[in-house]
């Protein structure tokens, strides 16, 4: 992709962990799964078709498999996937041990993510 500039600061890792979120408008529940995590941010599946609000804080509910982290979070970009949405957040002063949590819950269940991306960091 010509004049494309690469803006993430952290490695990103695959690692498929279910993610729960409330519509900030309407609280409707939403349910999806993580297709890409960093320390910053992470790239959602949600089943819902329509557009979240750029503008709106979301709370995320990211579910490894040991502990519910809630994260909250801004959505910086989104587009439609078939009956999905498929969204770009960054975090909000996410705490530092919930960085290690995460990490460490790619660690135990995606190992195989960690070693490919070993010469990234």
């Amino acid at each position: 992709m010509k004049g494309f500039q690469e803006e993430r600061k952290y490695v990103r890792f695959k690692a498929p962990f279910c993610v729960d979120c409330k519509h900030p408008e309407n609280q409707q529940n939403l349910s999806g799964a993580i297709k890409d995590i960093s320390m910053s941010g992470a790239c959602v599946l949600i089943d819902f078709d329509k557009d979240l609000p750029a503008d709106k804080p979301i709370l995320l509910s990211l579910i490894v498999p040991d502990i519910t982290l809630n994260i909250n979070a801004k959505v910086i970009w989104q587009k439609k996937v078939a009956e999905k949405n498929k969204v770009g957040v960054v975090f909000s002063n996410l705490p530092d041990h919930f960085k290690t949590d995460i990490y460490n819950s790619i660690f135990k269940y995606h190992r195989d993510v960690i070693t490919s991306k070993w010469w990234d960091f």
